[in-house]
């Protein structure tokens, strides 16, 4: 008897949760205008908090897809993220943001590797450029 008090309660909390979700704004990304809409009415239904988290989300979510397809046109990476993210509702495109967030953190680390290493190559040359400046200075007699 209590087991099947259980299972009956864990149907009716499925079928709640199903119900609730079902109910939940999900975003249009049928158009520019469709897509501005949806969103405002999906960060109306949340925290303030949250809303900062799921404008970010959206960001990163556009931003992985062009590290991915950097040799498309904005307009086809735009399409790309757009049906990505067509139909999901807020906590839906939080996880996803997730798993690019690491794709796209990784990719900024790399722009910064690459630029400190840049600045180190520079550093190098502009003192080698230096000690050859000199020794062309002593060859013709003056002193730095």
């Amino acid at each position: 008897m209590i087991h099947s008090f259980k299972i009956i309660k864990i149907i009716l909390v499925s079928s709640l949760m199903i119900i609730l979700s079902s109910c939940e704004d999900t975003l249009d990304t049928s158009s520019v205008k469709a897509k501005e809409q949806s969103i405002k009415m999906m960060m109306v239904d949340i925290h303030p908090q949250n809303q900062k988290r799921f404008a970010k989300a959206l960001d990163t979510l556009y931003l992985a897809d062009q590290i991915d397809h950097s040799t498309k046109s904005i307009e086809e990476i735009t399409s790309i993220t757009n049906e990505k993210i067509k139909g999901k509702t807020v906590e839906e495109i939080l996880v996803l943001s997730f798993a690019s967030n690491k794709k796209v953190n990784d990719y900024v680390e790399a722009l910064n590797n690459q630029a400190l290493a840049e600045a180190d190559d520079d550093a190098d040359s502009e003192a080698t450029l230096k000690d050859e400046f000199k020794g062309i200075i002593v060859k013709v007699g003056h002193k730095l």
